[in-house]
């Protein structure tokens, strides 16, 4: 791993924008379900864990920018 700050900072933000875009794929299902209206009950807990994860991603990669 290398010791630039500035590779480290690139690399984590790539890593974390790459996470959060799989994430995104994750819900392309459970939009499409939910557009006609045909989502279950473990599908709207699925989508909601989903949805937490990419916050949790999305305020982490927030706060190690703003060190």
């Amino acid at each position: 791993m290398s010791r630039d700050p500035y590779i480290q900072l690139s690399t984590r933000v790539m890593t974390e924008a790459m996470l959060i875009q799989q994430e995104a794929d994750r819900l392309r299902p459970f939009l499409a379900l939910k557009a006609v209206k045909t989502l279950t009950p473990t599908d709207k807990r699925d989508m909601e864990r989903i949805y937490k994860r990419m916050d949790r991603r999305e305020k982490s990669l927030s706060a190690y920018l703003c060190q």
